[in-house]
This record gives structure tokens, sequence and C-alpha cells, in this order.
């Protein structure tokens, strides 16, 4: 129960709108990071053993993991209203653009998605301070350095995948050169 809530809690801080109660932790994990990112199967070990170390290190005690619980429980209702509001809001963005609808429609779709997403990250940021709020000061600090830690592997993924797709793109463009002549 203790992990599948600090798990809860990670999704949270990781900008992402599934909810444990709904799926496994492996599944979760892979949403979780899938959100934003797509992980490499190196990196999604590196934070699963992230995930592990904090369960072991931070310590709650009954009350806190109670207080916990209810902060998980108070906020996946709220989250999977707007999850799923987000969801149905991107795909039809997606759609959009996949039709060649006009640009303002388009626009107009990005603030709604925009607007969702937003609603979520602040429902997001409210848990975290209510969870953190909860938290010895040394909890606290071996918990800062934890989301320091899942940040930096983060943005090594981003960086590592916007790479990647600039070179699919440069690959596809240069496979459209040599088909035309």
């Amino acid at each position: 129960m203790k992990k599948a809530m600090l798990l809860f809690l990670l999704i949270i801080f990781l900008n992402c709108i599934f909810i444990l109660t709904a799926i496994s932790e492996e599944n979760a994990l892979k949403l979780i990071i899938g959100a934003d990112t797509q992980f490499s199967r190196t990196n999604l070990e590196i934070v699963q053993q992230k995930i592990n170390d904090l369960d072991k290190n931070i310590n709650l005690t009954f009350e806190q993991q109670q207080k916990t619980d209810a902060i998980g429980k108070n906020s996946a209702k709220k989250l999977n209203i707007y999850k799923v509001k987000f969801i149905e809001e991107k795909n039809k963005l997606i759609t959009m653009r996949k039709s060649g609808a006009p640009i303002n429609q388009i626009q107009s779709q990005i603030k709604v998605v925009q607007s969702l997403k937003s609603r979520l990250n602040i429902i997001r940021k409210k848990n975290m301070r209510e969870f953190e709020a909860i938290l010895t000061l040394e909890q606290k600090t071996y918990f800062s350095q934890f989301k320091v830690d899942l940040q930096q592997i983060k943005e090594k993924e981003k960086h590592f995948n916007r790479e990647k797709q600039e070179i699919q793109n440069r690959d596809e463009s240069l496979k459209g050169l040599n088909e035309s002549n």
C-alpha cells in the first residue's frame, strides 16, 4: 500500500494523468514515464530503482500513510474527470491536424487542450504541496533530491527523443529527395 501511494505521488510529480487504482504498478510506471517522454528501458529501470529506494528510505509513519491515502483518494476523482476530458480533446486535436482542419480551429483546440493540462497541473501541484506538508524535514530533504534526480532523467530523455526525432525527420527528407531524383 505504501509503495502504491508513493507511485501515485510520483504520477502527480511527473505531470501524468494516470491513476494507480486503475492499473498495475508496472503499467503505471510505463504510463507515468510515457506521458511526456518515452524513457529507454535502461532509464525506466533506473526510475523503478529510485522509486524502490524512496519507498525504503522515506519511512512514512502510519499517520503519514493515512494522510497520504486521503490525499490520493481526494484527488483521484478530480484527476480522472480531467484526464478523460484531456485525452478526448487531445485526440480531437490530433484528428484535426491529420485531416487538415483550418488553422484557427486547430489553434482554438490547442487552447482547450492547454487549459485542461493546466487544470491537471494545478490539481497535481496542490496535492504535492499537501503531501510535502506532512513530511518531516529529513523526509522532505530526501524527497526533494528524489524529485531532482527524476527531473534530470526526464530532461535527458527529452533531449534524446528530440535528437532522435530530428534524425528521423532528416532521414525522411533525404528519402524524399532520393525518390524524386
